[in-house]
């Protein structure tokens, strides 16, 4: 099907209203079916053989003005849908085909999309090299899947004149997580989503790439599968981390802050970057907090007043995709204090206050007081303002909307 829109020229605001319809249009138009067949199986005839991701292929606009369709705003819009059915497309992908392996797969494919030399390094840890480079917390959580842990790291280099990093954002990407041996109990079955954050980061990724953005910014993801088995990490382990923090492990099925802070050391020492932020499906309790549409920002700078805090909330406000700060003072920091000798434990001790303790842990893993933020994007990343919930893309027009405006 093919439809064409005609705007009339005396509408108000048409410049806006251009972009905002198509990229409503774009989302309203979204639909994915996941039907497969074995390959060996598959036949033209066969309907279960096409993933369809759109119900009307073909649209054309049509203006009196037609500059509208070249300004900065209309193509931020439509760079921004794109985006952010890219993010929808990898996190709807289930856990057993979007493993660690297929998504560092499909996160050089994002890059290798890039005709115009933006991408300057694509950066990829395997298996042993994260425990070669001393990233301890994030192997432990991946090793006992039979497919092993991937860091991956995107330099994109949109501004030729300058060799510094504006911008790191590291993503979390727990492909499946089934708690580890201290299983979940709930909300299993959702867990091909936990790979939001980093699906988000590749959505940011895809349009930097389509807007050629002058920002030099690194995009970093951490693939791992939370796996039970007889290699996987334990209840009460003492490990050791990238930045040399020892963790005692309350509980495995609080994993991505380690493979986060692995991730963010790596990114820092190696990339030095200016600024940056965490982005995860973290915790159920900024669901509980915030209810399943908002995501909560966290840093230590929002006592201050930083412009980081205000910079995403203004974002979040440009994107239509809503966050709200959270507090984190030294109650949170004193929570996650070691029981057993360890510097930290990846867990507070109490429920109470469980995405402050969260963003607590990984405010440990901040180097050279550089501002930072974490979003926390579990409940709209999750569900969105669906009943039922399946991946949103949440997160990765927030990002671009972040790189493009607020930097």
């Amino acid at each position: 099907m093919e439809v064409e829109f005609i705007f009339d020229s005396a509408l108000k605001g048409l410049k806006e209203s251009v972009g905002n319809f198509v990229t409503s249009f774009d989302h309203a138009n979204y639909q994915r079916i996941l039907k497969r067949v074995d390959a060996e199986e598959k036949k033209e005839s066969d309907p279960r053989a096409k993933v369809h991701t759109k119900n009307v292929q073909n649209y054309v606009v049509h203006l009196e003005d037609s500059s509208i369709l070249e300004s900065t705003e209309y193509k931020f819009q439509l760079a921004s849908s794109h985006a952010t059915t890219t993010a929808k497309n990898l996190c709807r992908e289930r856990g057993s085909v979007a493993d660690p392996a297929w998504m560092t797969t499909e996160a050089q494919k994002i890059a290798a999309s890039d005709k115009n030399g933006l991408i300057k390094e694509v950066a990829v840890l395997r298996g042993n090299e994260l425990v070669e480079n001393g990233m301890n917390l994030f192997w432990n959580v991946g090793k006992g899947a039979s497919i092993e842990p991937c860091c991956v790291m995107i330099h994109y280099q949109g501004n030729k004149d300058s060799a510094d990093v504006d911008f790191a954002i590291v993503g979390k990407g727990v492909t499946y997580d089934t708690g580890g041996l201290n299983i979940k109990m709930a909300m299993m079955e959702a867990m091909y989503i936990d790979k939001g954050g980093s699906c988000a980061v590749l959505g940011a990724l895809q349009g930097c790439i389509d807007l050629g953005l002058k920002k030099n910014i690194v995009f970093a993801c951490g693939f791992a599968e939370n796996a039970i088995g007889a290699d996987a990490y334990k209840p009460n382990d003492i490990l050791t981390a990238m930045n040399g923090l020892t963790v005692e492990i309350a509980n495995t099925d609080a994993e991505g802050r380690l493979v986060l802070s692995d991730t963010m050391t790596c990114v820092q020492r190696k990339f030095n970057p200016k600024k940056v932020a965490y982005i995860a499906t973290l915790t159920g309790a900024s669901i509980v907090s915030l209810g399943k549409s908002t995501g909560a920002i966290f840093s230590s700078e929002g006592d201050k007043g930083d412009s980081m805090v205000e910079a995403f909330k203004n974002a979040s406000k440009d994107a239509h995709e809503p966050m709200w700060p959270m507090p984190l003072n030294d109650e949170h920091r004193d929570s996650i204090k070691g029981k057993y000798g360890a510097d930290i434990s990846n867990m507070g001790e109490s429920r109470w206050g469980g995405a402050c303790h969260a963003a607590a842990f990984l405010e440990r893993f901040i180097e050279d007081e550089r501002p930072w933020a974490h979003l926390d994007i579990a409940g709209p990343a999750m569900f969105g303002k669906s009943e039922n919930g399946d991946a949103t893309g949440f997160g990765a027009k927030l990002l671009l909307s972040y790189i493009d405006k607020c930097l």
